[in-house]
């Protein structure tokens, strides 16, 4: 290839002048234009008439080197629609930040959210809302200036960087992508109504100078405009009904530290069994909190903001502790169970986690082997290299893994190779509707026989009714989890059992792996 020449030149003269060997990657071009990755394996010997001899071989890497320039890409970028994932669409707010403040001038954050997107996944499937998703980035694309930033946040939320703006020109910008949101060739034509969107705007450094504090802010001016009907759009303004959402999550941000301070968090366990023959497998730690009252608060009130504070990192420290020691507890106690603990997207690939991990192994004298870290599919798959050596290190150290929402994504499938986990849960938007829809039967039974054939345990959460869970024991479905099956109970280390719908079920070693 024209652009290696000069490389390769350099590389043969510098390792041919004496005995030894190296390597080196290199392209070649095909016969057909094409340029084709090369791996050059190369010895240099002496000659038995004197002087040196090169010998070696070629094998063709171009797979390898087009799958880590995948791997490269995946780490700023959002699989599905191609745009900015949320970590560097937030490196991207801090920049703009900076050059707005140096330069003293005004740029805005919006935040567009789908009012229906729910309505679309639920009623023309998860292929159509993927779709959608992808056809809402080239439309935000193909609307948006040179100099605009574009990032998908998660979920159906995108965000919108304009560097130097007003409030008619953002208000424009809005409603042109609000406009072309409600072309129904979005959806393929087949939604019966348009999707509309709503969008929430924060000026900067005006509003803020903290890319958290900004999108947080955002975030509470969308859900504002939600809250005022369809295609809204709402400016956070310092004083406005937004500023006290905003001190309502400084006040459970008070409310986490004071319970991580003064230990108000508890364990609950859910079963989680066996389709076949009904066994317990194994059991999921769900975190809850004590509230001033007693009463237990549910992750689902506090998580959130504990991400957006940046709390979530000793939540997480404080489970993995505590539920690796309940884990050595019950073998201690001659009745070992196996547990699933789940880990924030945030912290994959962070030694510090490794550490924690390993630390409490060795204080708890717990089973590594009863041990199962669950990681969700979305945060495994915005960094897959760093993702993969993260799992290899906790597997490692004898525990395993749990890629947790399988399915959410387009390309599920083609990054289960690339990941060694040892289960996967599959979502459970594709589980709830199994006994009304032909088309979740279809994508559960491909992702049961997927895990299969790779030698992967498959969980399916939300098993609401018996004809779920016969469905799932028919699509090859190993494990299953949900209310029907059993609800979370307090640890069962104290209480000899979980709280199965009025009875127990007891965990040993006859019970399950």
């Amino acid at each position: 290839h024209p652009a290696d020449q000069e490389a390769f030149r350099e590389t043969m003269v510098a390792n041919t002048r004496q005995p030894g060997s190296f390597t080196h990657d290199y392209r070649m071009l095909h016969r057909d234009g094409q340029p084709v990755w090369v791996r050059a394996i190369h010895s240099v010997d002496p000659a038995e008439e004197g002087g040196l001899v090169l010998r070696g071989l070629l094998l063709d890497v171009t797979e390898e080197k087009l799958s880590e320039e995948r791997i490269v890409y995946l780490a700023d970028h959002d699989p599905l629609t191609g745009l900015f994932n949320r970590r560097r669409f937030q490196e991207e707010l801090e920049r703009q930040v900076a050059y707005a403040r140096g330069y003293r001038h005004q740029g805005a954050l919006i935040v567009l959210g789908l009012d229906q997107f729910k309505y679309i996944n639920d009623t023309l499937g998860h292929r159509t809302g993927d779709h959608y998703l992808h056809s809402v980035a080239s439309a935000l694309t193909g609307s948006l200036s040179e100099v605009d930033v574009a990032g998908r946040l998660g979920g159906d939320e995108f965000g919108i960087i304009r560097p130097k703006a007003d409030m008619d020109q953002v208000q424009a910008i809005v409603a042109d992508l609000q406009e072309r949101l409600t072309d129904p060739q979005l959806t393929g034509g087949v939604a019966p109504t348009p999707v509309t969107a709503s969008a929430g705007i924060v000026f900067f450094p005006e509003e803020g100078e903290a890319a958290d504090d900004l999108l947080a802010k955002a975030d509470v001016a969308l859900h504002t405009a939600k809250e005022e009907g369809a295609s809204r759009t709402h400016l956070f303004r310092g004083g406005d009904e937004a500023l006290g959402r905003m001190q309502a999550k400084i006040h459970w941000e008070d409310r986490i530290r004071r319970a991580l301070r003064e230990d108000r968090f508890v364990l609950h366990f859910q079963p989680i069994f066996r389709l076949a023959d009904g066994a317990v497998s194994h059991y999921e730690v769900l975190l809850r909190m004590i509230g001033d009252d007693g009463e237990l608060i549910g992750p689902g009130a506090f998580l959130d903001t504990a991400e957006g504070f940046g709390l979530i990192r000793d939540i997480d420290h404080w489970v993995v502790t505590h539920a690796v020691h309940v884990q050595g507890r019950s073998r201690r106690e001659g009745r070992p169970v196996r547990l699933a603990i789940n880990l924030s997207g945030r912290h994959i690939g962070r030694r510090e986690v490794l550490e924690w991990v390993t630390g409490a192994l060795e204080e708890s004298g717990a089973d590594p082997e009863a041990l199962l870290f669950e990681i969700t599919e979305t945060a495994a798959v915005e960094n897959i290299a760093q993702a993969r050596e993260f799992i290899e290190s906790l597997r490692s150290r004898g525990c395993g893994v749990a890629l947790d929402d399988f399915g959410v994504g387009l390309s599920s499938f083609h990054y289960l190779k690339n990941l060694p986990v040892d289960m996967i849960k599959i979502d459970g938007s594709f589980v709830r509707t199994l006994d009304r829809d032909a088309y979740d039967r279809t994508f559960v039974r491909a992702m049961s026989e997927l895990a299969a054939n790779l030698g992967i345990t498959s969980v399916a959460e939300f098993v609401e009714n018996e004809a779920i869970a016969q469905i799932l024991r028919e699509l090859g479905v190993d494990l299953g989890q949900g209310f029907y099956l059993a609800r979370p109970g307090p640890d069962f280390l104290d209480g000899g059992g979980v709280d199965v719908g009025g009875g127990t079920v007891p965990e040993g070693p006859g019970d399950g792996p």
